[in-house]
């Protein structure tokens, strides 16, 4: 099955895991990866090469990160040159709710990828209420 590894500036990889456990319970084959303020790059690098070695079976990982452009998006690009994976940019909660309930044993890396894609593209919007 695909795993997956969240990756962010501080916590929010850990709570945003937290949270979707909260409401679809344990999330398996998935692990946080915060980077620590003023945690040496090449450390967190080696800290997510772990972890994107413990979450694959063989199938491949969907890397959520929060930012292009950040550590945790560097690291992670730096890795795809020798790691099977997908990064996906833009983690939020609906992405990994979405990637939660719809992975199964048959998904592949591609499918989930474009499903997380699809998923930040529907829940990102904004309401008003217009008042007279």
């Amino acid at each position: 099955m695909v795993g997956f590894v969240i990756a962010s500036h501080g916590v929010f990889c850990e709570g945003l895991k937290s949270s979707t456990e909260m409401i679809a319970g344990t999330i398996t084959q998935c692990t946080a990866v915060a980077l620590q303020p003023g945690e040496d790059p090449d450390a967190y690098g080696e800290r997510l090469k772990t972890a994107i070695e413990d979450a694959d079976d063989g199938d491949g990982v969907l890397v959520l990160v929060d930012l292009r452009g950040g550590t945790p998006f560097n690291r992670s690009l730096m890795l795809s040159r020798e790691k099977h994976i997908i990064i996906v940019v833009g983690a939020n909660l609906p992405m990994l709710l979405t990637l939660t309930l719809g992975r199964n044993e048959d998904s592949t890396l591609e499918e989930l990828a474009a499903m997380a894609e699809s998923e930040a593209k529907e829940s990102i919007g904004t309401i008003c209420y217009n008042r007279k």
